[in-house]
This record gives structure tokens, C-alpha cells and sequence, in this order.
């Protein structure tokens, strides 16, 4: 057992948000480290208080706390189908990111949507990753000053029919 850590009950329930955020001190860490790019400080929160049960969120906690996600919170069980989101390594950018680096620039999606032609919705659903135009990531990705396979590493060009 570790030292400063309350001795637990192995038939224990889910740990309390008050054991999640001593963990989290004695640790040295709050909701902003545990976030870090992957996630808001504010979805931290509201997975460490029980508002919200997302597997990923909760992943998140664990690796910080150092145990598995299954101790904090025992209803936790990953879907068959794919690996728990906390062995899953990072695809790209979130849409908030992107979304606050072009506001950080004085941009938005009309601006970009009015230089490539198209209307802001479509700007709008390549950012949320729900369409894959090549032309419109590469120019959300000119716009920010990045290599467009740094924010989408999948993103490549179409083949053209010649």
C-alpha cells in the first residue's frame, strides 16, 4: 500500500470526488494538467463530481492518479468493439482547439469559408471532423500556419483522374 493513501475496502465503491481530487494533490495536479490538450479542465470536473461518464474522460483521471480506471470508478468497462480511449493515442486536434487557435488569429470559419468559395457550414463540418475535404482542411491548416497531417495526420490529398 502506498504511503498517505486511506486504506480501502476491496469491495469498495466508486471513489468519491473527494478521494479523485486528493489523489489529484498529493499528486501535485489539478483539472487544467489532467487535461492537458486532450480535454477541458471543465469535463474533468464534471467526470470527477459524476455529472457526466464519459470512458474517456475517466481514462484521463486514472492515468494521472496512477491506478486503473476500473478502481475509481467500477461500472467502467470499455466496449468490446475498440480499445479503452485511455490506450488510444491522439488523433489530431479537437475541434475546440482549432476553433480557438483561429479566434487567437482573428479568424473564424465565414472568413476561410468566404476565401475557398464555400459556406461556413461546411468549414464548420470539416473542423468538427464530420467531412474530410482535403482543399478545406488544407486551408483551415494554411490559415492556422500548420501542416495540415499535423492537425489531420489521415488527411491526403485526393488522386486525380487523369
Amino acid at each position: 500500500m502506498k504511503q498517505n493513501t486511506p486504506p480501502r475496502n476491496e469491495n469498495a465503491q466508486a471513489w468519491s470526488p473527494c478521494e479523485i481530487r486528493a489523489e489529484l494533490m498529493r499528486k501535485g495536479l489539478n483539472g487544467t494538467d489532467v487535461a492537458g490538450e486532450n480535454a477541458t479542465p471543465q469535463a474533468v470536473n464534471l467526470t470527477i463530481n459524476g455529472r457526466r461518464k464519459s470512458l474517456r474522460m475517466r481514462c484521463l483521471i486514472a492515468k494521472a492518479v496512477g491506478v486503473p480506471v476500473t478502481e475509481i470508478w467500477p461500472d467502467a468497462r470499455p466496449t468490446k468493439q475498440s480499445a479503452p480511449p485511455c490506450d488510444k493515442k491522439r488523433r489530431g486536434w479537437s475541434p475546440n482547439w482549432i476553433r480557438g487557435e483561429l479566434i487567437k488569429k482573428g479568424l473564424d470559419g465565414a472568413a476561410i469559408a468566404a476565401r475557398e468559395g464555400v459556406t461556413t457550414q461546411a468549414i464548420s463540418l470539416v473542423i468538427l471532423g464530420k467531412r474530410r475535404s482535403f482543399r478545406l482542411r488544407s486551408a483551415i491548416a494554411a490559415a492556422l500556419g500548420i501542416e495540415v497531417t499535423k492537425i489531420w495526420p489521415d488527411a491526403k490529398p485526393r488522386k486525380s483522374a487523369a
